[in-house]
């Protein structure tokens, strides 16, 4: 269940973040080698997965901490 909403999480970043997390995560890349790759700086690399994993921080928390209040309440 968690790891369907990761992937719906994913589908709804910008496409920069969610190729971004494909090159790091999928493919196991260096930021080095995902800098290379988009002909950018290694700086720029990681403050874009920083932003893109905040995103998806901030979705699950959504879903999930509502989720997490819902239960207390019952």
């Amino acid at each position: 269940m968690l790891e369907e909403s990761i992937g719906q999480y994913l589908d709804q970043l910008k496409p920069e973040y969610k190729l971004l997390i494909e090159y790091r995560w999928k493919h196991s890349l260096t930021y080095r080698e995902i800098a290379e790759l988009l002909n950018t700086r290694e700086e720029i690399v990681k403050q874009r997965l920083f932003r893109a994993r905040e995103s998806v921080k901030k979705m699950l928390y959504r879903e999930w901490g509502e989720l997490d209040e819902q239960r207390k309440i019952r």
